[in-house]
This record gives C-alpha cells, structure tokens and sequence, in this order.
C-alpha cells in the first residue's frame, strides 16, 4: 500500500478523525523555504524525552520532565537554559502528551520530513509560551 492509498483508506474509513497528507515534495520545499537544516543543526536534543509524558516549564529556566502528569517519583529536571531577566509574567503550566499532540497538529507541514514529524523541544516549548502569552 502507498502513502497515498493508506491516506485514502483512513479517510473513508476512520470517522471522526480528520487527515492530512503532505507529499515528500511539499515536504522538501518547506525544508527549503524554513531552512530547517541549518536551525535544526543549532538544537541541542535532550535526552530521555521519548520516555515522558508531561513537561512543565518553570520560570528559572528549568523543565520538569515526568513519565505522566500526576508523577512524583519519576520526575526530572533538567535546565534549559540561563534566564535573561526576571518579567513580570508568572506562568505554571502543565503540558500532558494530549496537550502536545494538539500542539504538534497546529504546527506547519514544513516541521515534517519524509511522514516523520521532527521536533525540537525548543520549538514545542515556544510554540506553548507563545499561545499563552496571546
């Protein structure tokens, strides 16, 4: 079966679920167009994401990472980066793996390569913050 055949079948089979098909030259033009390989190239990956479910950032430039949302035993914080300045801005937010499902639909096709979805942590965490400062 072909990308394309599969896309078909879910659509006419799968109700309730809306499908999207993006072709591998779609997919090369907005690597292109994006420049993904050089801001992909500056990301630092961290490790153990895959294993997690929840993550929440916090003000200090931290994240805890937890395997579910009401975890306490297996959290982990890691640091993300050195915070510039103090803003006036509190925010606590929990981010469950539903939560970053739904991000992950809202982003463009071009964070897509070959039906793999390749996605920085950095890239989730401000499309997150963006949304809630809106």
């Amino acid at each position: 079966m072909t990308p394309t055949e599969l896309y078909d079948w879910a659509k006419a089979h799968i109700p309730g679920i809306s499908f999207f098909y993006a072709p591998a030259d779609e997919i090369d033009r907005h690597k292109v167009t994006f420049q993904l390989s050089e801001r992909y190239a500056g990301v630092k990956t961290i490790p153990g994401t895959r294993s997690r479910h929840s993550f929440i950032p916090c003000q200090d430039g931290t994240m805890l990472m937890k395997r579910i949302s009401s975890d306490e035993l297996h959290t982990r914080r890691i640091k993300l980066y050195e915070p510039e300045m103090q803003t006036s801005h509190s925010i606590d937010v929990s981010v469950t793996s539903s939560t970053a499902f739904s991000l992950v639909n809202m982003l463009p096709v071009s964070m897509m390569t070959a039906g793999i979805l390749e996605i920085s942590l950095n890239v989730l965490m401000s499309t997150v913050m963006s949304l809630l400062l809106s």
